[in-house]
Order: structure tokens, then C-alpha cells, then sequence
């Protein structure tokens, strides 16, 4: 007898009340991080699309987030020249830099040199809308 394979059906995450700009998933594969225009980074579980928690903290529209290798950590950058330090597990925000430019991308990176394994920011900027 023929086996029945369960089909799955897509999850569809709504909360963000304006269009999402960026998607990431955390290096276990447990968490999808989606960034807004609403100015919020939200956090939902995989593979169940279960919300989690928001990231609350930019005054304009959230480009792109990062999430640290370890899972911990997670930096945001938006339209309002702000990088922003998170801690993943309580959505607390730990530290910011106010940026020259509107930052469109960031990432974690691992350091290269003696001291492997110490993380440092990469920011890429874009030079102000005139």
C-alpha cells in the first residue's frame, strides 16, 4: 500500500502594516527576522511562522538586518541613518551608531586575523537622497 504524503501549505506572516524590505533566517534555521517600512523587525518562528517578538526602536524604514553567528545578537539599519544593536532573545535594544548616510545594508562578518572568532560590523552606506 501507497504511502500518503502530507502536503504542506504555505505560511503566510502578517503583522508588518507596510511592505517588508528584508528577510533572514538565524544560523540555526529556527528563526525568519522580516524588516518593514513600518519601522519594525519582527521575529517569527520556523518552520510554524509563529510571531515572536518586535524589534521596536528606528523612526523610518527598516532596510536590512543582520543576525550574529552565534544567534544572540542582531543589528539593524534603516532610512533613519541608525544601526541598531539588539539582543535577539528579549528584542532589547543594547547599543546604536547614527550614521552619515542611510545605512541599506549591514552584516555580522567574522574577523580576520589572530583573534579568529571575534565579530565586527560591516556597514554599507549610501550617500544621502538630495
Amino acid at each position: 500500500k501507497k504511502e500518503k504524503v502530507k502536503s504542506k501549505e504555505d505560511v503566510v506572516l502578517q503583522k508588518h502594516s507596510r511592505p517588508v524590505t528584508h528577510v533572514i533566517m538565524d544560523p540555526a534555521g529556527k528563526t525568519l527576522f522580516t524588516c518593514g517600512k513600518d519601522k519594525l523587525v519582527l521575529a517569527w518562528s520556523l518552520p510554524e511562522g509563529e510571531y515572536l517578538r518586535t524589534f521596536e526602536g528606528h523612526r523610518g524604514a527598516v532596510w536590512s538586518c543582520s543576525v550574529s553567528p552565534d544567534g544572540q545578537y542582531l543589528l539593524s539599519c534603516g532610512a533613519d541613518n541608525m544601526v541598531l544593536l539588539w539582543e535577539v532573545a528579549s528584542a532589547r535594544q543594547l547599543a546604536e551608531a547614527q550614521l552619515p548616510g542611510v545605512a541599506r545594508y549591514v552584516e555580522w562578518a567574522p574577523r580576520v586575523g589572530p583573534h579568529g572568532g571575534a565579530l565586527r560590523r560591516v556597514v554599507g552606506l549610501a550617500p544621502p537622497l538630495q
